[in-house]
């Protein structure tokens, strides 16, 4: 009797490890598909905005963004640049640095601040209104045509036909205006 006992325990210790042995098998392979997917969540991650001063909403990923983010952010960066007086000029030009990465803010705030001080000693105040903005995609650049209007010491100065290359950099999932560019006809 306590032979057919001890088999019948025997047995069933035996099925309960080929079940332990199975969930831990299952478990294992969910884990590494899980972590699988995770790892493709976060290199493949997109974020999603719709602003609320926009007709279009947008996004920004790793590897990818939509046109609408560029030319939205063309305008703030542009709208940052050129349009301040003496009393606005230091926060405006503080809110562009903050948009730039860490490593070049440095070299960007020098121009920003000498261009400060002489916006201050002479009074100008300016405003730059857009009229087209043309988006290149592959190569991260926005051209901007429209007229800027100044004033110095109250004075107003001729309005003039300006256009401006705005070219950005996008990397990991961020993307910051690199130069600002003149261009000249």
């Amino acid at each position: 009797m306590n032979r057919v006992f001890r088999d019948n325990v025997l047995s069933k210790n035996k099925v309960l490890l080929h079940l332990t042995l199975a969930w831990a098998v299952t478990s294992t392979i969910a884990v590494f598909i899980l972590g699988g997917l995770c790892v493709h969540v976060v290199n493949n991650k997109e974020t999603h905005w719709l602003p609320i001063c926009t007709e279009d909403g947008y996004f920004l990923s790793n590897s990818s963004f939509s046109p609408s983010y560029i030319k939205d952010m063309t305008k703030k960066v542009l709208q940052l640049r050129l349009t301040y007086n003496p009393d606005t000029v230091a926060a405006r030009f503080a809110s562009l640095v903050h948009l730039i990465p860490a490593s070049h803010q440095e070299a960007f705030k020098t121009i920003l601040d000498s261009e400060s001080l002489v916006v201050k000693e002479k009074n100008i105040s300016s405003v730059f209104y857009e009229k087209n903005i043309h988006i290149d995609e592959s190569t991260l650049q926005a051209k901007v045509d429209g007229t800027l209007n100044r004033t110095s010491h109250g004075l107003e100065v001729k309005p003039q036909k300006k256009v401006y290359l705005v070219q950005f950099a996008h990397f990991n999932g961020m993307m910051w205006p690199k130069t600002i560019k003149e261009i000249r006809q």
